[in-house]
């Protein structure tokens, strides 16, 4: 029987595991926030995939996607690359001005903040509008899929997935509908991509699809339609219509920050223009061998004719899940907004109280039974759809993205705008000529900007904009200088080029000689790849060769360059990548006439590049290597006249597209890694600062065990009585005389401090816990006393020379626990030489030990806060190093390990009462 047959195994399998996901995520929803938005918790990725999945509907597969690309031809697929500048456009212009609206869960909320209730209401209004239309055009398609792919009676086929849509849409929220997005995409991604290739394999391959399709289908600017696509070109490329989609905004909403969204746009904007030209690749090959069937059932046709037992059933239900993945966002968006944006603002008006959650999850469940109704009934949801999106998507782009961008808004120029449209609306409708139909949403996007900014340069005289932090608003005006300094920075001036290696190197690195030593090799070894050169371009080869084993020669003897040359060895770092790899490939591809050595090179050259530089200098050194390779041939060879064949041609731009693809992908890598730590940084930062100016707890208690371990190890050490010392520390974590040492190693995790984290906490010690209470001291007396106690107690002798002596402001005390703890530390290092102590008249305290000298980096981890290292557990020497820069001075230590002369020596460097110098807590 046909309906138990393994591909309808397949698809009924994904069907009960979509819903038991579905079901499953959907545990526990507790408020509204956590149906709407999962409470912010989904990571890039989750949200990301729900976003593609939800982009992807069944409509731009199957009718606007394949069919389109069928009928039509290339022209669809390169209107759609343009997507990737306006989601570029949403990732750095709009991602980064979200943060102010976190706190809200929908379209219609943030309207209301920007205009009102009752804009957000009618917002609402128009958003379900839309919303009920494309979930009749989504189930229209719903349907054709299941009775030209499955061969179920469209209708029966449309309630089926309506049902299993509604109940874990429903049950879940947001939660349900993002984790069963995520497997639909995933079997989306498998399913599409495995019938673009039997697809493309059936026809023949590339070349033949190129070769046998009509000609009319390969044009671009001579096509019939142009002006049409143009308008489509127009639209999708520059004007961000995501921020007047709800369910786009209520994507943007869930993001945990910007840096997120930033990061999902872009991967959007990359990935959409590639899988619509995957779509591509299925109409035209469907076109050579199927060319007078149905657009609207290619699909189902090469599914059904090409595709074997098991495949045909993974593709089956990748176009079940590509349209049901676009459903049950639209429903959870239909619900969410008929209650939370026009339900619930009129009963908050009316003072009823109602239970919001429970009136979503019914009035998605209501939804679902419209639609249903409405996408088996109808024969031409498309128009119904265009018709309501050419209205609302001009009406609300506008005042959502000036408000979004810190344009001071009024909800009479909202009103205005929202009249004027309508009317620019209606006479389009009745005055237009049909087939100048496509123009008029340009016609409305222009009404609505006119009238909206128009009347807010009237009632302000310019353009006012707020400042959201400070609750301000000032008149905005071009800052003609701010401007021109600006575009300065970005002149390509020796300064700039300099200043801009000279970040990046320092941020990601530079294998100066590695790099230099492999090329050098490269160029002599692998003399394969040069042999192709014709024998009347050989000396321009030797040439190429010649300048790039200079260069490299260079930066291998980069530590005999002169002192003043090394500010520019970046510089001249990304002047030799430049030369050596897109350069001279581009010359050497072009020399051998495109042989596939050096096609091989060119992709090796790629990936070489991008893990040798950051992502924007790949892409910089490229284009330039790149076109002054092609300048350099054209001047010193001739005319570029390049003869590939269709396979060479094919891929040298299959190589270059996707391995530059790939490797920008992964580039990103290091920038987000150094992203996250600064994020991280300012987090903790923030953290310790959210009390206003009082230090966090955990600073606060660390702070007071430095505290109390100072004072006790003094009293102990001047036989004094401890006092109230245990009434102040009489926590049990103080008590115990070994916990800082064990309690410190752990506070770099317990309170994720980094560089400005562990600036503030010190701070916070020395000026809140540490500073002394300084009083006019004699130097020399100070040391008598503390050498006194500390021979007695510990029983070594040390050779001292006081004849020096000036006067200090000091704390006696803490300058005793300073010298003390460096004389211990040299006397556990001593072996048979005498440790030295003198007073350096207006310098400070000198102590030496003579014939050993201690690992640098040992004392550096000892006068670290932060010790990393097992063995510099003992926070002796940091405290006394803190307790010193309090004093205004140094704590510095001076190693010499030359045999014979070898010495370990600090210097207590504490100022003279007489001089300048400042008392600061701010260690130096």
């Amino acid at each position: 029987m046909q309906y138990l047959s393994v591909d309808y195994m397949i698809v009924y399998a994904f069907l009960l595991i979509t819903l038991a996901i579905g079901l499953r995520a959907g545990r526990g929803i507790k408020d509204m926030r956590e149906y709407a938005l999962a409470n912010q918790s989904f990571g890039t990725v989750a949200l990301t995939l729900t976003y593609l999945a939800t982009d992807i509907g069944g409509a731009a597969v199957l009718d606007c996607g394949v069919a389109l690309a069928y009928s039509e031809g290339i022209i669809y697929a390169v209107v759609n690359s343009g997507l990737f500048i306006n989601y570029f456009l949403m990732a750095f212009v709009v991602a980064p001005r979200m943060a102010y609206f976190r706190k809200y869960m929908t379209l219609g909320d943030i309207m209301q903040s920007l205009y009102g209730v009752y804009s957000g209401v009618l917002v609402g209004i128009l958003s379900f509008c839309i919303i009920v239309s494309l979930l009749g055009m989504e189930l229209f398609i719903l349907g054709i899929i299941f009775e030209t792919v499955l061969g179920i009676k469209s209708s029966w086929g449309t309630i089926l997935g309506v049902v299993v849509l509604s109940v874990y849409t429903a049950h879940g929220g947001i939660k349900s509908v993002t984790i069963t997005d995520v497997f639909q995409f995933i079997v989306l991604i498998v399913g599409i991509p495995l019938i673009a290739y039997i697809t493309v394999d059936a026809a023949g391959g590339m070349q033949a699809i190129f070769t046998q399709v009509p000609t009319d289908r390969l044009q671009v600017f001579g096509h019939q339609k142009f002006s049409y696509y143009l308008v489509l070109f127009i639209i999708w490329s520059f004007l961000p219509l995501g921020v007047s989609s709800p369910i786009v905004m209520q994507r943007m909403l869930m993001a945990k920050h910007t840096a997120q969204l930033r990061s999902q746009f872009l991967v959007i904007g990359t990935f959409l223009p590639l899988f619509r030209w995957i779509l591509l690749f299925i109409g035209l090959g469907a076109l050579v061998m199927y060319p007078s069937i149905e657009p609207k059932n290619v699909v189902a046709h090469v599914i059904n004719e090409l595709l074997p037992v098991g495949a045909k059933g993974i593709a089956m239900a990748a176009l079940i899940g590509i349209s049901m993945s676009s459903l049950d966002s639209l429903l959870h968006t239909a619900g969410l907004t008929i209650v939370h944006d026009v339900i619930m603002p009129i009963c908050n008006l009316k003072k009823v109280a109602i239970d919001e959650l429970l009136w979503v999850k019914w009035a998605t469940v209501l939804v679902s039974s419209i639609v249903v109704i409405i996408g088996i009934h109808t024969n031409d949801p498309f128009r119904l759809s265009l018709m309501a999106l050419t209205f609302q998507a001009p009406t609300i782009l506008f005042p959502v993205l000036a408000g979004i961008m810190g344009l001071k808004v009024d909800k009479r120029d909202f009103y205005i705008a929202f009249i004027g449209t309508l009317a620019a609306f209606i006479a389009t409708k009745l005055y237009l000529p049909a087939h100048y139909d496509h123009f008029a949403i340009l016609v409305h996007v222009a009404v609505n900007a006119t009238i909206f900014f128009g009347m807010h340069l009237v009632r302000h005289k310019g353009f006012v904009v707020v400042d959201r932090n400070q609750g301000t608003s000032e008149l905005w005006q071009p800052a003609t200088l701010s401007l021109m300094a600006h575009m300065k920075m970005l002149l390509p001036t020796p300064q700039n080029v300099i200043a801009y290696s000279r970040n990046k190197v320092h941020k990601y690195g530079a294998p100066y000689i590695l790099f230099g030593v492999f090329i050098t090799i490269a160029y002599t070894l692998p003399y394969f790849l040069w042999s192709y050169v014709p024998l009347d371009h050989q000396s321009i080869m030797l040439m190429i060769r010649l300048v790039g084993g200079v260069f490299c020669s260079l930066l291998i003897v980069k530590d005999k360059w002169p002192q003043s040359l090394l500010p520019y060895l970046p510089t001249f770092w990304h002047l030799t990548l430049l030369y050596c790899l897109p350069f001279t490939s581009t010359v050497m591809f072009l020399l051998t006439q495109g042989s596939m050595e050096w096609l091989i090179n060119v992709a090796l050259t790629i990936m070489f590049l991008i893990v040798l530089v950051d992502w924007l200098s790949f892409i910089m050194l490229t284009v330039l290597g790149v076109v002054l390779g092609l300048l350099f041939y054209t001047l010193a060879v001739g005319p570029i006249a390049l003869q590939l064949d269709f396979s060479t041609g094919y891929l040298l731009v299959y190589t270059c597209f996707f391995f530059t693809l790939v490797a920008l992908l992964f580039a990103r890598r290091k920038e987000q890694f150094f992203e996250a730590r600064l994020r991280a940084i300012g987090e903790a930062h923030a953290t310790v600062r959210q009390a206003g100016e009082l230090p966090h707890p955990a600073t606060q208690r660390i702070a007071a065990v430095i505290d109390g371990q100072v004072q006790e190890f003094l009293a102990i050490h001047n036989q004094q009585p401890i006092g109230d010392l245990e009434e102040r520390h009489a926590d049990a974590w103080s008590m115990s005389p070994d916990f800082l040492h064990y309690f410190f190693p752990t506070a770099l995790e317990v309170i994720k401090q980094g560089t400005h984290m562990h600036k503030h906490l010190t701070e916070v010690i020395t000026t809140v816990y540490l500073a002394p209470k300084l009083t006019l001291h004699s130097l020399k007396s100070c040391l008598e006393a503390t050498i006194a106690t500390y021979t007695a107690r510990y029983e070594q002798e040390i050779a001292t020379d006081l004849s020096s002596d000036y006067l200090v402001y000091t704390s006696s005390n803490h300058l005793q626990y300073a010298i003390v703890h460096v004389l211990q530390f040299l006397h556990a290092h001593h072996l048979e030489s005498q440790v030295r102590l003198w007073i350096a008249q207006q310098e400070g305290v000198h102590m030496r030990l003579p014939g050993q000298a201690v690992s640098v980096s040992l004392v550096q981890e000892l006068l670290s806060l932060f010790p990393l290292k097992e063995k510099a557990r003992n926070m002796g020497l940091a405290i006394s190093r803190l307790l010193i820069e309090a004093h205004g001075g140094h704590l510095l230590c001076k190693t010499c390990s030359i045999p014979g002369q070898a010495y370990t020596e600090f210097v207590l460097v504490i100022p003279p009462a007489g001089s300048e110098t400042e008392v600061s807590a701010e260690p130096k």
